[in-house]
């Protein structure tokens, strides 16, 4: 399946094919989309571009979700785990691409960041709240649901999302110091 480039149908059937798509195959590239603007559609028809994008993050969750069960579930060891949580963390790498994908007008695509930051920031939360309740089922001793419990928090989902950006640190002026300020790069 090549989604490299699209060259059949307008600008509404390629988002909502590559959508559809990356769905059910999370590889799905959003190259070559086309650029989308406030006036590109009427209101109906982004209403339904919405909605397919809604259900395309739907189904990719339900499948990310199922993956992370069957982490839990296999990996044996709290090393085997970790080793999941940071694989499990690069596959919703994509959901990422979609959210910030430059073809968006940019309240789409700051609605699709904030649901992202928002959907990690419950699963963490839920992450933590499991391993802590599983001693309570009587599966795990005290230390193996600490150690639970410390690698969800080494390890945290919310590492995908971009930081905000931090202003660069001002020059000093030259009045202060007595000479021209300037930038050393190395």
């Amino acid at each position: 399946m090549s989604f490299g480039y699209s060259s059949g149908g307008g600008p509404y059937e390629q988002w909502t094919v590559r959508l559809r798509a990356w769905s059910r195959d999370a590889t799905t590239t959003f190259d070559g989309l086309p650029r989308l603007t406030e006036d590109s559609f009427d209101q109906a028809t982004f209403m339904r571009l919405i909605a397919t994008t809604e259900e395309a993050i739907r189904l990719f969750m339900e499948s990310w979700k199922a993956e992370l069960e069957r982490s839990f579930q296999h990996a044996h060891t709290t090393h085997a785990l970790g080793i999941e949580l940071v694989r499990l963390r690069q596959l919703l790498r994509s959901r990422l691409t979609l959210a910030q994908h430059p073809g968006w007008p940019e309240p789409i695509r700051t609605a699709l960041t904030d649901g992202l930051r928002q959907d990690l920031a419950a699963i963490q939360s839920d992450l933590k709240a499991v391993a802590g309740r599983s001693s309570a089922r009587g599966s795990f001793d005290r230390a193996r649901t600490d150690e639970l419990v410390a690698l969800i928090r080494r390890n945290p989902l919310t590492t995908l999302l971009p930081t905000e950006p931090t202003a660069p640190p001002a020059p000093v002026p030259s009045s202060v110091t007595g000479r021209s300020a300037r930038r050393i790069l190395f």
